[in-house]
């Protein structure tokens, strides 16, 4: 390579090969998160395999930055393997949230803490699972970057005081700002 250009790791991701969802798997989507068959295509959702390695039966779960390209993978563990959700991000540079924009215009986002849950609000807004119920400053600065008229956040119910100091920390920050139970 060219002496001047900082050398970069090769990159491993993804560790594992993905397959088409587990049967089983797919039926736990449907029946806890009312997650189905179109909007597990649209997704991405796919298996890891049985195996013994650290990934192996964890449902894979593509994670999008706001253009629409990938930027990870968290594979979760419905199976109660510990940790429960192990996130791999292609850099380091990557924001470890994930975004569904499958409307081509929405003036609303609606943001929650898993992706099930933002997968479930995809057909009919814009949505951003924080992986968490952390808001950092660089993804509230994506946010602000993306112009939404109105932005509710829609954490779980154990997370509302969460999201009220979340509303309270960046509502000057971030334009129509909310909170909302789910």
């Amino acid at each position: 390579g060219n002496p001047e250009e900082p050398s970069r790791p090769k990159s491993r991701y993804p560790r594992v090969p993905h397959h088409e969802l587990d049967p089983k798997a797919a039926e736990l989507l449907a029946q806890k998160y009312h997650v189905t068959g179109q909007s597990i295509r649209d997704a991405g959702i796919r298996w890891s395999g049985d195996g013994n390695h650290y990934l192996g039966r964890r449902v894979c779960l593509p994670i999008f930055g706001p253009d629409s390209q990938e930027r990870g993978t968290c594979y979760r563990s419905y199976e109660g393997a510990i940790p429960k959700a192990i996130i791999e991000l292609r850099s380091p540079e990557d924001i470890c949230s994930c975004w569904y924009k499958w409307q081509r215009v929405s003036k609303v986002l609606v943001i929650v803490e898993d992706q099930p849950s933002a997968i479930r609000l995809a057909p009919h807004c814009h949505s951003l699972a924080l992986l968490g119920t952390h808001l950092s400053d660089v993804k509230a600065q994506e946010i602000i970057n993306a112009g939404y008229e109105k932005v509710i956040i829609s954490l779980d119910n154990d997370a509302t005081f969460e999201a009220i100091k979340l509303q309270l920390k960046y509502r000057r920050k971030i334009k129509g700002l909310l909170v909302s139970g789910l």
